[in-house]
């Protein structure tokens, strides 16, 4: 019996000693159940982020390495198009033929000229034109406007007013002025487009231009000699499996972007979706290395370059 009684009171001093006190008192860290088992988080984190400062570094080093070099292809449009409406289609919008490619080119152009080329396919690249004279100098800027659109209801619904939460700089339009003509131009921006609409904003009417060449440059990490053959059942998955293989190309640049129109960088749970369709198209690995090194260095700090979590 005494045996049990000193067991008791054993138990109910070690007991008290690990309680932490009541909410009318401040509670114990020390000599408590709760310290006992519990981790220290922030120190944990501390010491993570020590050995990502040491080996930040390395990382960079290897991303660097492993950056791919691009494949540029050049593209030419295929056929001059116009959109109509039509409530059958994707977004009720649909192109239709409407002449050859040669007819816009190598003739003189008005203010308030407009055409629509459609390339084809769907690409991600620059646009590339020339601009020509004829018999009397070009005395004014030309000012030409640009739309770049992957489906028909980018042409046919204006932009403005621009009723989206997110910016309006992400929608791809532009207008430039080119002071000397002849001149050939490469827009600087990187587009991710099918149709090009260019419209004639302003021009002297004294001195006329034309254009003498228009083609676009695409840009891809996407070797098409590497991509593994595919035997479809049927119309619909070729067609499903064209798609999607040019999906993923177009994504694929020097690391695997979300979408190449916006935003351009790369986000953990499409880098795991596109690796995994990767290793059973284009079997292409650096995208992902670059991404996964890359992820600690921008501009030296903790902060994914492009790794959006």
């Amino acid at each position: 019996m005494r045996r049990y009684c000193l067991l008791g009171i054993l138990v109910a001093f070690t007991f008290q000693s690990l309680m932490a006190q009541g909410p009318k008192s401040d509670p114990r860290q020390e000599g408590t159940i709760k310290a006992t088992v519990s981790v220290d988080l922030g120190q944990v984190f501390k010491e993570q982020m020590r050995l990502v400062e040491k080996r930040r570094g390395s990382w960079f080093e290897k991303a660097e390495k492993a950056t791919p070099e691009l494949f540029r292809t050049g593209k030419k449009p295929v056929s001059l198009v116009k959109v109509e409406k039509d409530t059958a289609s994707f977004q009720g919008w649909k192109v239709v033929p409407s002449g050859k490619v040669e007819t816009v080119c190598n003739r003189p152009m008005q203010p308030g000229d407009s055409f629509i080329l459609d390339f084809g396919e769907h690409f991600t690249g620059q646009f590339i034109f020339v601009l020509r004279r004829f018999d009397i100098p070009v005395d004014a800027p030309v000012r030409l406007a640009f739309i770049f659109a992957e489906v028909p209801a980018e042409l046919g619904e204006p932009f403005d007013p621009y009723p989206g939460s997110l910016t309006r700089a992400w929608l791809q339009d532009e207008v430039i002025n080119v002071d000397d003509v002849p001149q050939e131009i490469k827009l600087p921006r990187r587009y991710a487009f099918r149709y090009v609409k260019i419209t004639v904003v302003s021009c002297s009417r004294h001195g006329k231009f034309g254009f003498s060449d228009i083609r676009a440059e695409a840009a891809t990490s996407a070797d098409e000699k590497n991509l593994l053959e595919f035997t479809p059942q049927n119309v619909d998955e070729k067609a499903l499996d064209d798609v999607s293989c040019r999906t993923l190309r177009d994504c694929m640049q020097t690391v695997f972007e979300d979408g190449p129109k916006r935003d351009r960088r790369l986000w953990l749970g499409d880098l795991r979706l596109q690796a995994l369709a990767n290793y059973a198209t284009y079997r292409f690995q650096p995208c992902e290395k670059v991404a996964v090194y890359s992820g600690w260095n921008r501009h030296g700090k903790g902060t994914g370059r492009n790794l959006f979590i």
